[in-house]
């Protein structure tokens, strides 16, 4: 944690870690989680493969470090808690990911700091289907959406089955959020997996 430079990320990081349950291994490192697309490639751009055994990394200077801003640039990972508030479609995957404490950029405050943006990590396994064995490890009853995280995930849900563009909510960002998520869902289900 000591060789991070960034002041918050040392501050902030050892409470990111306890909240979310997770541990650290036994050379200093930490374990997190992921989403990935059924084919390992990650989400949002997908043009990174997750595949376990890989090692990821972007350059330091590329991921973005405000911590006010919940989805922003770099590579993210996140404690079990967030990952049903993330790209829900049933094929979707989930990883295990080893990150170096020096990695880490930012830790936004939304959904209880839960979730982090990184430099790099490695993926270490599919852990897809073993929830219930992670579930009630870390305390999720805190975690708050945004608005257009929200918007988001039942845009991408929407999108993604083939259903009606309708927003539910009249709040600004939440059909932002629904937009941006119902546009991506739409074009993942198009993909032939």
């Amino acid at each position: 944690v000591d060789n991070n430079p960034s002041f918050d990320v040392r501050q902030r990081l050892f409470e990111f870690l306890d909240k979310g349950g997770l541990t650290f291994t036994s050379d200093g490192r930490f374990y997190a989680y992921k989403k990935v697309g059924p084919d390992y490639r990650d989400i949002y751009t997908r043009t990174m493969d997750n595949s376990p055994g890989q090692t990821l990394s972007v350059p330091r200077n590329s991921v973005d470090d405000d911590m006010n801003k919940t989805c922003s640039y770099g590579l993210h990972v996140c404690s079990f808690a967030y990952l049903g508030h993330y790209a829900s479609a049933d094929r979707n995957r989930v990883v295990k990911v080893i990150v170096d404490p020096a990695d880490v950029v930012a830790i936004p405050p939304d959904y209880n700091d839960t979730k982090m943006r990184c430099c790099g990590y490695t993926v270490v396994e599919d852990i897809t289907g073993q929830g219930d064995a992670l579930r009630g490890t870390v305390d999720t009853s805190d975690i708050s959406d945004t608005w257009y995280d929200r918007g988001y995930d039942d845009g991408f849900n929407d999108g993604f089955e083939g259903r009606s563009y309708s927003p539910e909510v009249t709040q600004p960002d939440y059909r932002t959020g629904y937009s941006d998520g119902y546009e991506y869902g739409e074009r993942e289900s198009d993909l032939p997996y």
